[in-house]
């Protein structure tokens, strides 16, 4: 896939200068935590900014059909960014790209199926051994394919570093997209819509999946050492090694370049 290099002249947009704002794409894989910040990011973006929310991951594949360019969009995505190729060179567009270690999407995954009863009377052990080896359906791949696009109008977030100050990460996102908003909103929105507010326990705590139109489960990272054993990480490493090396320092590295900002 191409990549290239863009230089982006940042400016700080306020509520009323809408023909600065740049389209939005969000990619995240599958199960990868998109619930911590989606929810704050489209609705600062729509009712502070007038974006509109251009449909989620399901209706990525008619993205291309259904942009138009009369307002900016923010768009929710799983798919690969092939899906979006061509707007990749846009000035007009930015991409975030949320990342968090593979290990943790694959239990989140096979917990949700199993808490929606969609296992087939297959055990945990066996679902994570089915996934493996069927390469996780190619969402890593996808993943690989965001983390080789090097331009700068793609803004990385590490899901890991993402929940230990959520407003924080809203703030960067932000700021990528050339807006800001007073810090007392901020912290109330993303109050408002964090996993104690919504699941009604703190991360971590044992409890029943939240499903609205995200997915809330535990909030918290390396939940995977709990959950694998020898049989299913010697597995996983085996089939997914080279992503596990790329995908953890690709969204750690673009988190200290911001914090070096």
């Amino acid at each position: 896939m191409r990549s290239a290099h863009h230089k982006h002249r940042q400016h700080c947009t306020r509520e009323s200068d809408w023909s600065k704002r740049p389209h939005v794409v969000f990619y995240n894989l599958n199960n990868a935590g998109a619930s911590a910040i989606v929810p704050i990011l489209v609705e600062l973006l729509t009712e502070k900014f007038q974006y509109t929310a251009l449909g989620g991951p399901g209706d990525s594949i008619e993205f291309e059909k259904q942009f138009t360019e009369e307002a900016p969009i923010f768009h929710w995505t799983h798919s690969p960014a092939s899906v979006f190729e061509r707007f990749l060179d846009r000035e007009d567009f930015r991409f975030i790209c949320l990342f968090r270690d593979p290990r943790d999407v694959l239990v989140s995954h096979v917990k949700d199926l199993i808490h929606r009863e969609l296992h087939e009377g297959h055990t945990e052990k066996q679902l994570y051994l089915d996934y493996i080896s069927s390469e996780f359906g190619g969402m890593f791949h996808h993943a690989d394919e965001w983390i080789h696009l090097d331009q700068s109008n793609v803004h990385t977030l590490s899901f890991e570093e993402m929940k230990r100050d959520i407003p924080a990460a809203v703030y960067s996102v932000l700021q990528s997209l050339g807006l800001e908003i007073p810090e007392p909103e901020l912290q109330e929105v993303c109050k408002q819509n964090s996993f104690e507010a919504v699941a009604g326990r703190k991360c971590g705590e044992d409890g029943p999946t939240i499903r609205t139109s995200f997915m809330y489960r535990k909030g918290i990272s390396g939940d995977w050492k709990n959950q694998f054993d020898d049989n299913v990480i010697k597995a996983f490493h085996e089939h997914f090694d080279c992503f596990l090396h790329r995908l953890l320092p690709a969204a750690a590295a673009g988190y200290r370049r911001r914090r070096a900002l």
